[in-house]
């Protein structure tokens, strides 16, 4: 007897699946972040608690803790700290119930990222850090229960963090695809395999991210073909 397979519509290639949403702008008040030009790559906006009153609406941004948070913390989409390897036990504990991105810039990469995540925050990633401790991090994100966040400070270090991703989820060469991302075989990428990576990598705080945003557009359109751009 023949078995019966149900054939499913194959998804579609959207060539911004990977980008769509991913930047967060950097600034540096709410009022900056809620007049932010409307861009399909950018998702939110990450603003420093200090410059944050009662009265904000924060649902949907991130915030930095660049002083001590309140008591009751005011509900956000995830809150961003830096600390040491001494302070991750306080970090990992910050606003209890909310979301938390810890950057850990010192200490074995490893195991300050294996710790952050076993602690149900999302681990921070610096495209600024050497190479080796990147293609650590990822390496251990990669298999994590959370996803995570990265900071860059122009495009190309937003497709390196892009492209080292999505080489670790492949089990590639992360080095390599850090120093030489291949933007074509982003934007060729799978939509499977696209969502998956966005299951990981959470999203890429920016300085500029409309610069950034902009910048990203015409390097993929150069790619597809779309001469139209953001025009």
């Amino acid at each position: 007897m023949p078995t019966m397979l149900t054939l499913g519509v194959r998804p579609r290639r959207d060539p911004e699946a990977l980008f769509a949403d991913l930047l967060v702008a950097t600034v540096d008040d709410v009022a900056t972040a809620e007049a932010l030009e409307p861009h399909p790559l950018v998702g939110t906006a990450c603003v420093p608690l200090s410059a944050v009153d009662d009265s904000a609406a924060l649902e949907r941004f991130l915030v930095r803790l660049d002083v001590a948070p309140p008591d009751e913390p005011p509900s956000v989409r995830a809150y961003v700290v830096e600390a040491t390897a001494e302070q991750l036990g306080d970090a990992v504990a910050i606003a209890p119930g909310s979301s938390v991105v810890v950057l850990c810039p010192d200490g074995d990469v490893v195991e300050t990222t294996a710790l952050v995540d076993r602690a149900g925050r999302h681990p921070g990633l610096d495209a600024g850090w050497s190479e080796d401790r990147v293609a650590d991090f990822l390496a251990i994100v990669a298999h994590a229960e959370h996803g995570f966040f990265a900071v860059a400070t122009d495009t190309s270090s937003v497709l390196a963090v892009l492209a080292g991703t999505v080489a670790a989820l492949r089990g590639d060469d992360v080095r390599s695809a850090l120093r030489s991302p291949d933007l074509a075989a982003l934007v060729a990428l799978h939509p499977d395999a696209a969502a998956a990576t966005r299951e990981v990598l959470l999203g890429v705080l920016v300085p500029n991210a409309g610069n950034i945003a902009h910048e990203l557009r015409r390097r993929i359109d150069e790619i597809t073909g779309d001469a139209a751009g953001d025009a």
